[in-house]
């Protein structure tokens, strides 16, 4: 401004002194004037008036005095112009100074000036407002040091300040902002730059103001409805029909991984662009295009309808197509459709035909009829096979003509009760039922059905059906009794025949018993007529064993049970004889019987065990005691937890001598005792320290396979 200013008055000077004075020196002296009203509007006056009484000096040294007094008169004249011009120019520097400061604090965005160095010049009253920050927090401090930016961010302001001295083009850009003394609230702002001329501002130099736009609650807002597309697209992934979506076009935008699958497409032949026409086929196009044309113009909301589809390699499979509008706050966007392939229900629909068809053969040809029929008082038909007419002898005429039939009409009334109570336990529990009953044709004739069904809840839901079907088993009913009658007979004829047989059993028995009592009196007789002890004895041992044995099909033959006796009763009587028979009753010897009541033997295990008993008893009525002395005999036979029996033999006798060897021993007795145990697979064990005791233990599962 100096230098300018120095060359206009040097100019001044030179025109003064030559021939162009007035022309020109009156016509440049006044343009620094206007130049510093320019660049100094508070003080352009002050160097205004100056510069004319600088010229009016210069006037009087170099013009004559009337060249002076018209130059005072130009001077004048002019100064007042230019001072005029200062006043203009400075009023409406002022005025366009207020109202940039004023679009500066009013501005509805947070804004922040700089210099060129990067200092920070001022913010506004939005940015004060919004971020927190103060005006003082700035003075003084550089873009660098203010805290606002990242480093990344600081590059990119640099950059955009470079590019803005350079008269480029300056895009905006995404910076995060965190708030006064608050880390934790991050803002997304987008910064635009602006460069803003001196000669337009109150500051020294040209400055940048950078312009913040808060748009954290759009980013969020589109990450929500990205998220949510996402989580729509992945939902749409894993349903097993086709969801596609269309412009107004019917451009496709959208179609799942099962539409994918379905049509034969890639997902870069809809990047590519298809639209949802070209998939179907021309016949169905008009049908199409008419449910289209419905939702758009709004006669109906949603559309169902089936067509036949084109895959991409040509081939052509039946869909069923669920079809509304897709709606972006009222306005209609596109279309948005559910496709199922209906290829595989098509099939089942064919094969369910050809079972009906199947069955409607097979029931013409079933000798019974088929019926669904509602759960009321009198069971009303809802449906009868044509098997009815030929079952119950009813034509069709009958039925239109007459009242609707029911089964009640038909059933037996005998047996109607048995047949409605039936379906009452079928409602209580499984919903199954298989019933026989009698029903009475049109003629009146009776026949006998065999009827299988179940009990469900109709299809509206609101009531109880049966189902079922009815067979015609009268011949089966007619053989049946006619197997009852002769399985009858047969029981009869067989009853009898083992009354006999057990007759013939106890005969047996009691003859067997008869010859033994025989024996056992011929060997007393013949003891009677000997006189050698050791014969009367030996002829004793005998009869005693003979007893044992008779006493067995005594038992038997008195018995309602031929196979078994009741061993403790067998165990009494024996005890009982043997006593009577050594004298036992004589000596006091007191014989005990513990046994279990409920013990039952059949006869091939009832003999051994009754001859081992009658060893051991007469061994120790014989042996154990003194012919004057007293004692006791103990015999307990008990069914122990593992399946066997356990035989106790005791007495409190003498004992065995301590020499006597009783397992070689040669007397009969033991031989018996032995032989007869192992006959049975027991186990013996004699003990004899106070007495003698035998421990005697057998299966019970020997019991049938031995023979004696």
């Amino acid at each position: 401004m100096a230098v300018i200013t120095a060359t206009v008055i040097l100019i001044s000077l030179y025109c003064y002194a030559t021939s162009f004075a007035v022309f020109v020196g009156i016509q440049l002296y006044y343009l620094p004037i206007i130049l510093a009203a320019s660049f100094y509007p508070k003080k352009g006056l002050i160097f205004s008036a100056g510069l004319i009484v600088l010229s009016l000096i210069f006037s009087i040294s170099f013009l004559d005095p009337v060249s002076v007094n018209q130059s005072l008169i130009i001077a004048i004249v002019m100064g007042g112009v230019a001072i005029m011009i200062s006043f203009i120019i400075s009023n409406e520097m002022e005025k366009s100074n207020l109202g940039f400061m004023g679009l500066f604090n009013n501005n509805p965005n947070p804004l922040i000036a700089f210099d060129e160095a990067g200092n920070i010049i001022n913010v506004n009253d939005q940015f004060e407002k919004e971020l927190n920050y103060s005006k003082e927090y700035f003075y003084g401090k550089n873009i660098t040091d203010s805290g606002l930016f990242k480093e990344g961010t600081l590059i990119e302001i640099t950059n955009r300040f470079s590019d803005l001295k350079k008269g480029k083009s300056v895009k905006p850009i995404l910076a995060d902002i965190n708030k006064y003394d608050d880390e934790n609230n991050i803002r997304k702002y987008i910064l635009t730059f602006i460069s803003c001329a001196s000669s337009k501002s109150p500051y020294s130099s040209d400055i940048k103001l950078v312009a913040f736009s808060d748009i954290t609650d759009q980013i969020t807002a589109s990450e929500k409805v990205k998220e949510s597309e996402k989580r729509y697209r992945e939902l749409a992934d894993l349903l097993p029909q086709t969801i596609l979506e269309t412009n107004l076009d019917m451009k496709v935008t959208f179609i799942n991984k099962k539409g994918l699958e379905t049509f034969g497409i890639l997902q870069k032949d809809i990047d590519r662009g298809l639209f949802i026409m070209d998939y179907i086929v021309p016949e169905d196009l008009k049908k199409a295009k008419n449910k289209i044309e419905e939702l758009f113009s709004g006669k109906i909301s949603e559309s169902v309808m089936e067509y036949t589809a084109i895959k991409n390699d040509g081939k052509l499979f039946p869909i069923i197509a669920y079809s509304n509008l897709i709606k972006n706050e009222d306005k209609v966007t596109g279309l948005r459709v559910a496709v199922t392939d209906l290829t595989n229900v098509k099939e089942t629909e064919n094969e369910l035909n050809k079972k009906e068809q199947k069955i409607s053969k097979l029931m013409e040809n079933f000798s019974g009829m088929a019926y669904r029929c509602r759960v009321e008082k009198r069971f009303p038909a809802e449906y009868l096979s044509d098997g009815f007419y030929e079952l119950s002898g009813y034509s069709q005429s009958d039925i239109i003509e007459g009242r609707p039939i029911d089964l009640k009409s038909i059933i037996h009334p005998e047996d109607f009760k048995k047949f409605s109570d039936t379906i009452k336990n079928s409602l209580k529990n499984n919903g199954h039922y298989d019933i026989r009953y009698r029903i009475l044709t049109a003629k009146g004739k009776e026949k006998w059905v065999w009827d299988q069904g179940r009990t469900k809840t109709n299809e509206e839901g609101n009531g109880q059906v049966i189902e079922g079907v009815i067979s015609n088993v009268t011949a089966l009913v007619k053989a049946e009794n006619a197997l009852i009658e002769v399985e009858r007979f047969n029981q009869q004829c067989i009853k009898e025949s083992l009354m006999e047989k057990e007759t013939l059993l106890k005969e047996i028995h009691h003859r067997v018993k008869n010859n033994l009592q025989i024996i056992a009196s011929i060997l007393k007789l013949s003891d009677m007529q000997s006189e050698s002890p050791e014969m009367h004895e030996v002829l004793l041992d005998c009869r005693s064993r003979v007893f044992s044995m008779a006493m067995i099909h005594e038992k038997l033959y008195r018995s309602d049970n031929l196979a078994r006796i009741n061993f403790r009763d067998y165990i009494s009587t024996l005890q009982m004889h043997i006593a009577e028979e050594y004298g036992g009753e004589e000596r006091k010897i007191r014989m005990i019987c513990d046994c279990d009541e409920d013990i039952a033997l059949d006869i091939d295990m009832a003999i051994p065990c009754g001859l081992i008993i009658n060893e051991i008893l007469t061994n120790s009525l014989k042996y154990a005691f003194d012919e004057s002395g007293s004692g006791e005999v103990y015999i307990g036979f008990h069914e122990t937890q593992n399946d066997k029996y356990r035989l106790i033999v005791k007495d409190n006798g003498r004992g065995f001598p301590k020499s006597y060897d009783y397992k070689n021993s040669d007397s009969l007795g033991m031989q018996l005792i032995y032989n007869l145990t192992a006959q049975l697979e027991g186990t013996i064990e004699i003990k004899s320290d106070s007495g003698t005791e035998y421990i005697i233990t057998i299966p019970k599962g020997i019991q049938s396979s031995v023979k004696f």
